[in-house]
C-alpha cells in the first residue's frame, strides 16, 4: 500500500565527495573544498534540527585505468525532519530506500 505523499517523513540528501587531495578540482571545477568528513556534515544536520538518516560512500572500482592516481570516493548524507509524521526511513539497498546496490555502496557507521 502506498502512503499519501504528505504522510512520508520530509528527507534530503547531501552528495558531495569524501575528502582527498585533488587541488586541480579547486583551480580548474571551483571546488571550495576537497571533500567532507562526514562528521561536518552529521554536525551541520544535527545543528539544523534534524535526525541523521542513513550515511553512504560509493567507493571508486577497484581496478582503475589510471594506477597511481587518487580517486575520489562519493558520499551521501541524509537528513529527515522530525516533525513530519514518519520519521523511519528503511536501511540502503531495502524496498524504497537509497538506489545504489550493495557492491557500489556501503552504510558508515556514525
Amino acid at each position: 500500500m502506498k502512503q499519501p505523499i504528505s504522510s512520508l517523513p520530509a528527507v534530503g540528501c547531501i552528495v558531495d565527495f569524501a575528502p582527498h587531495s585533488l587541488e586541480f578540482l579547486r583551480s580548474d571545477h571551483a571546488h571550495r573544498r576537497l571533500g567532507f568528513r562526514s562528521e561536518t556534515l552529521v554536525g551541520w544536520l544535527e545543528q539544523a534540527g534534524l535526525q541523521v538518516g542513513p550515511i553512504c560512500t560509493v567507493e571508486p572500482p577497484a581496478v582503475s585505468d589510471r594506477p597511481g592516481d587518487e580517486l575520489l570516493t562519493v558520499s551521501l548524507w541524509t537528513g529527515i525532519d522530525p516533525r513530519t509524521p514518519d520519521t523511519t526511513i528503511p536501511s540502503p539497498g531495502t524496498d524504497g530506500a537509497l538506489a545504489l546496490t550493495p557492491d557500489t555502496a556501503k552504510e558508515t557507521a556514525r
